[in-house]
């Protein structure tokens, strides 16, 4: 849901961190990559980046992607999901895809993936 996005964003620049670790499945490693598009905006609603290459700053913070399940592939792609709660489509669920939300590194477990 973008609220969570723009939650992780509003976390992010009150601690001042310098990176991003998701843990679990597609949507928690979709909602970070949205959230690093948005920093890297100086946190404008992540809705405004829905489409192609919308995101003018190539460079956004950090990412880890540590994966609890198999088959999203969301750790590895450029591509994500955000649910829209505040425009036209409230309730759609709308994609992004850029070339600078690639995770920086990945972990899986065969412990941890069920």
């Amino acid at each position: 849901m973008d609220y969570n996005v723009m939650d992780a964003v509003a976390l992010y620049q009150e601690n001042q961190c310098d990176s991003f670790i998701s843990i679990g499945g597609g949507s928690s490693h979709d909602a970070c990559k949205g959230a690093r598009i948005s920093v890297a905006h100086d946190g404008r609603s992540v809705n405004e980046f829905e489409g192609f290459n919308k995101s003018e700053n190539p460079k956004n913070p950090p990412h880890i992607a540590v994966s609890t399940t198999a088959g999203t592939g969301s750790e590895t792609s450029w591509a994500y999901v955000i649910t829209d709660t505040t425009g036209y489509g409230a309730g759609l669920k709308s994609g992004s895809r850029t070339s600078s939300c690639g995770t920086y590194s990945s972990l899986s477990s065969t412990r941890i993936t069920r």
